[in-house]
């Protein structure tokens, strides 16, 4: 254990009396628990929402997940709440909880003693003595499994630091997107670089949608398992492959971010090019008449952190009638299953849910450069300028 998370222990013993409230309320023995990191309000939310759906144990696709009985979320509020047979608790620092309810279980002096007895065993390392403590502690839950998001890239929980050998419970990574390769062109003729998974990554099991994902990771540490379980997000996802189509075209975008903040492939330019590409095709095909366009944006848009230009942008195209936006926390599974196409920007994760609802996805880049991905050869088409676009969508739609 380092200095620093040490001190983050430290920092959360302020609110001792809120953790301690918390475990009073809990009965028996606790057990059969999963721990998360790193979840968003909204992800929190839509996974409170899919826990209260009766077949939720049998749909979610995080096996080790799904099966939980205990939850213990990372959130910024204090709270309990039973959802049917789980109980879910919201504290901000889950290791201080788990810590806590062993108190309670065990005692307080019997935690004194056994904390003596290890002081002797390791002298003069207080952090080497502090962290065998705790893994002491984590050791004697039954079925504890503790997941974190990529949210942290890089940047893990303090129980993922134990070896794996000294530890009894599992350390898991949720890879709600798989977009961490570099965007590159095929005529740069240069190996794009990952994000998210390097040879120092932790984890036993990174759970990520798709074996070509997984089988790409694969290749950057060789002692991670990488699991292909399908679609990961939060909401529950449930393949309303018989859904009716309508005449509706999705637009899945990836909102530029403002000025201010570093660039990134998705500039102002490209997104409105994608976007007017489309409208343009639609307006000037009659054939196309009875069909409408929604757009979903990745993420909530705000003028802080998205670019004005942007927004604005859509906001005219709104007030036009030319486009119809939803709400960006929109249920992804039932807008595509309704859809008869999406068209996605090169190469947002949601363009994979088409495949499991029935509806086709194709990425679409406005310009003729062509891209570089191997996550999505051979699986999702990329369709390049306008008269492409336009030869495509009159194809497979009239």
């Amino acid at each position: 254990m380092t200095f620093r998370q040490s001190l983050r222990i430290l920092l959360h013993l302020k609110n001792i009396s809120r953790y301690n409230s918390i475990n009073k309320d809990l009965s028996g023995q606790f057990e059969n628990i999963g721990v998360l990191y790193t979840l968003t309000a909204y992800q929190i939310k839509d996974l409170l929402e899919s826990l209260k759906n009766p077949n939720f144990n049998k749909i979610f696709p995080i096996d080790t997940l799904k099966r939980k009985r205990n939850l213990i979320i990372q959130a910024k509020s204090f709270d309990k709440i039973e959802i049917g047979n789980t109980i879910v608790i919201l504290v901000p620092y889950p290791l201080l909880f788990l810590i806590f309810n062993k108190i309670k279980v065990i005692g307080l002096f019997a935690i004194i003693r056994e904390f003596i007895e290890l002081s002797i065993k390791i002298k003069k390392n207080p952090n080497k003595l502090i962290s065998s403590f705790i893994l002491r502690l984590l050791n004697s839950y039954l079925s504890l499994d503790i997941f974190t998001t990529i949210s942290g890239v890089k940047t893990y929980p303090l129980e993922f630091y134990f070896p794996k050998m000294s530890r009894q419970f599992s350390t898991n990574v949720i890879h709600y997107s798989q977009n961490s390769l570099e965007i590159k062109f095929e005529d740069e003729n240069i190996k794009p670089n990952n994000s998210i998974v390097d040879k120092e990554s932790l984890g036993d099991i990174h759970w990520v949608w798709t074996t070509r994902y997984a089988e790409y990771l694969q290749g950057f540490n060789s002692n991670i398992e990488f699991r292909a379980v399908g679609s990961l997000v939060f909401k529950i996802p449930v393949k309303r492959l018989n859904l009716e189509k309508k005449n509706i075209i999705t637009i899945f975008d990836v909102s530029p971010v403002a000025p201010t903040h570093r660039q990134e492939f998705y500039t102002d330019i490209l997104m409105k090019k994608f976007i007017s590409d489309i409208i343009d095709v639609y307006e000037n095909n009659n054939s196309l008449k009875d069909f409408q366009i929604n757009l979903k944006s990745k993420r909530q848009l705000n003028e802080e952190h998205h670019s004005v230009s942007y927004i604005n942008f859509l906001d005219q195209l709104q007030d036009l009638n030319k486009i119809i936006i939803n709400h960006w926390d929109t249920d992804p599974y039932t807008l595509v299953a309704e859809s008869k196409l999406i068209i996605s920007i090169p190469f947002t994760t949601i363009s994979c849910i088409g495949e499991e609802v029935g509806t086709k996805s194709v990425f679409y880049y406005p310009y003729l450069r062509r891209l570089c991905n191997p996550i999505y050869e051979d699986s999702i088409q990329i369709i390049y300028g306008r008269d492409q676009l336009q030869k495509f969508i009159l194809e497979n739609l009239v």
